[in-house]
């Protein structure tokens, strides 16, 4: 039945593909199904922050990031009771907290949630980065969204540098990907354009580098007709 755990699992795959196909009313209601189903295995079981997750996120696009807090904060809570304060994968459902409580205004609150993110991500790129796999690309754009929110450009473009420098294909890929954007919005599109060479040279299998192709035309198609 829709209460087995195996089946809210499920549904927290479809409803991120309904999500992405803008079926929101349907999505939203296979999250909370889902939710319902893996509760069944206890109310604050890990695998509750995935759909949590999703649910809030929704919430946020909705327009109703007060409803997303608490389920927000309830992903967070679930998955520190499980793995601890110290664990990394904290920092997507506190990013997405930190996108529901800027939504909501409350933009204290929301810089504490990225700091705290920005905390337990930092030391996944402290040592040596020739060591990461594409597996760390997640947290490399969790971080990097953090830093935007927190206006923190110097050190996020610090650090893209040093990981187009150091880190392996798959992740110099991504990284000069967030550098080519970076130049587009600051409407430099010679270093956007090198960039983005760059980043398909190190990822030419990269899904990323062809919507980065897509987004480069359209700026400067905009700049041409300004």
């Amino acid at each position: 039945g829709d209460t087995h755990p195996v089946v809210g699992q499920l549904l927290a795959n479809l409803g991120a593909a309904q999500r992405r196909l803008g079926d929101f009313a349907a999505a939203r209601q296979s999250f909370e199904r889902s939710i319902e189903a893996i509760a069944t295995l206890g109310p604050e079981h890990t695998a509750l922050y995935g759909p949590l997750i999703n649910l809030g996120n929704l919430d946020v696009v909705e327009g109703k990031p007060l409803d997303g807090i608490p389920r927000l904060e309830r992903a967070v809570a679930v998955l520190e009771k499980a793995r601890g304060a110290d664990e990394p994968l904290l920092a997507e459902p506190l990013d997405a907290l930190g996108g529901a409580l800027t939504a909501a205004g409350r933009h204290e609150e929301a810089a504490r949630t990225y700091g705290r993110a920005v905390g337990l991500l930092e030391p996944l790129f402290a040592e040596d980065l020739g060591v990461l796999d594409e597996s760390y690309e997640p947290a490399l754009d969790i971080l990097c969204d953090a830093y935007d929110a927190l206006d923190h450009w110097k050190k996020k473009q610090g650090f893209l540098l040093r990981v187009t420098d150091q880190a392996t294909p798959t992740l110099k890929s991504a990284a000069w990907q967030r550098l080519s954007v970076m130049f587009i919005d600051e409407g430099d599109f010679e270093y956007a354009a090198d960039g983005m060479a760059q980043a398909q040279r190190h990822g030419p299998e990269h899904p990323g580098t062809a919507l980065l192709e897509i987004t480069l035309l359209a700026a400067r198609h905009r700049d041409d007709h300004a």
